[in-house]
């Protein structure tokens, strides 16, 4: 026996992102945090060495690239984003969506 199940299904869309978050740090100081754009500076971008350590990087948008640096590593092996716990990142991709967390190996 054959049974057709109706189903409706919510559409999904991405809501328009406000212009800036505001977070609270821990000495009630506000400070803010703005979705990318090109030149924007990114959060939640680390850069690991040839010796396994892991330090926080500075992260940029430039053209469809994304530029990541640190001083504290001159040979970074690999490369990660929004990796932790309760991330504080702000990369969204052209729909608003969030990107997810990554770890990729630098060749």
């Amino acid at each position: 026996m054959i049974m057709a199940l109706s189903m409706q299904f919510m559409l999904l869309a991405a809501k328009k992102l406000p212009e800036t978050y505001w977070l609270n740090r821990t000495n009630n100081q506000k400070t803010a945090l703005i979705p990318n754009s090109p030149g924007s500076t990114l959060e939640g971008f680390a850069l690991c060495g040839s010796d396994g350590k892991w330090f926080w990087a500075n992260a940029k948008i430039e053209g469809d690239s994304v530029i990541v640096t640190s001083d504290k590593v001159t040979t970074p092996v690999k490369v990660r984003y929004a990796y932790q716990d309760n991330p504080t990142c702000n990369l969204f991709n052209a729909g608003g969506l969030p990107g997810s967390p990554f770890t990729l190996d630098i060749k």
